[in-house]
C-alpha cells in the first residue's frame, strides 16, 4: 500500500473569518399579512382600553376609601408605606397602557408601511417588464 499525504499551499492568512452564509430559507424572504398585524393592533387596543378603565375604576375606589386605616401611630406608618405604594401602581397601569396603545399603533403602521412598499415593489416590477 501507499500512503499519500497532501500538503496544502493555502496559508491561514488565506482562510477566510467571515462569518457563513445563512441557510437559504432565511434569504428566500418571507410572508407579512397586514391584516392579522391590524388585526393583532386592533386587540392590543382593546386591551390598552380595558386597562385604562380598570385603572380608573382603582384610582376612583381608593379615593372612595380614603385613608381607612386609623391615625393611630400604626396606622400612621401603615399609610405613610402604603399612599405612596398605592399611588404608584395606578401610575404605573397608565403606563401599560400608553404602551399598549403604541404597540397598536406600531402594528397598524408596519401593516400599512408594508403595503405601501411591496404595492411600490410590484408596480415598478410590472413597470419594468412593460405589463402596464
Amino acid at each position: 500500500m501507499t500512503s499519500t499525504t497532501t500538503t496544502s499551499n493555502r496559508s491561514d492568512a488565506d482562510v477566510s473569518t467571515a462569518p457563513p452564509a445563512p441557510p437559504d430559507s432565511v434569504l428566500g424572504g418571507f410572508e407579512v399579512e397586514p391584516a392579522a398585524l391590524r388585526r393583532a393592533g386592533a386587540a392590543f387596543h382593546t386591551e390598552a382600553d380595558l386597562l385604562i378603565e380598570a385603572a380608573s375604576r382603582l384610582e376612583t375606589r381608593l379615593g372612595q376609601l380614603g385613608p381607612c386605616w386609623g391615625t393611630d401611630a400604626v396606622g400612621a406608618r401603615f399609610g405613610a408605606t402604603y399612599q405612596p405604594a398605592a399611588d404608584q401602581v395606578v401610575s404605573n397601569l397608565g403606563g401599560l397602557s400608553v404602551g399598549l396603545l403604541r404597540i397598536a399603533s406600531a402594528l397598524r403602521a408596519v401593516a400599512d408601511s408594508y403595503e405601501v412598499v411591496d404595492g411600490a415593489t410590484v408596480s415598478g416590477a410590472t413597470r419594468d417588464r412593460g405589463d402596464r
